[in-house]
């Protein structure tokens, strides 16, 4: 691998996880994933960004497995294993919750006014004194923002 793949793949490594884990679990995070993706190329796997985000996410869902186990709240497995859908459920709130931060403060308040409150278009038009042309506009580019941050979740490219 060359200096410049390096510095690529660092990049989107750092990226992946500087959304997730704070600066102390981050270092241990990237760490994790550039051994998973030696391994890999010694096995004559060739890099992509797909397979990095995917490498990256396998890291990041075993560590909220062991940061899961670690805080006792492991239930046990239920029919259809709830513990999957617990996780699953789990790393989405932890990103959509990491994405909506980076969202100007207006557009984080109109989005959780309106999905999570249940504000209409009109009520929030009423109270912005603007029209619901222009709220569903505002909400649509916020959902869009919210889009570009979340794009690598579930190590999508």
């Amino acid at each position: 691998m060359d200096h410049s793949d390096v510095h690529k793949w660092q990049r989107q490594i750092d990226g992946f996880f500087a959304k997730r884990a704070n600066a102390q679990e981050r270092e241990d995070l990237c760490q994790e994933s550039w051994y998973r993706l030696a391994r890999l190329q010694q096995r004559g796997e060739v890099l992509t960004p797909q397979l990095v985000s995917t490498v990256c996410h396998g890291v990041w869902v075993d560590y909220l497995r062991i940061r899961h186990k670690q805080d006792e709240h492991e239930q046990p497995l239920q029919g259809d294993c709830a513990c999957v859908e617990w996780e699953a459920e789990s790393i989405l709130r932890m990103d959509v919750h990491s994405a909506l931060l980076h969202l100007p403060p207006a557009e984080r308040e109109l989005l959780l006014r309106h999905y999570l409150l249940g504000e209409t278009c009109t009520e929030l038009a009423q109270m912005l004194g603007v029209t619901e042309a222009v709220v569903q506009k505002r909400i649509q580019r916020a959902r869009a923002r919210l889009r570009q941050h979340l794009r690598d979740y579930a190590g999508g490219g």
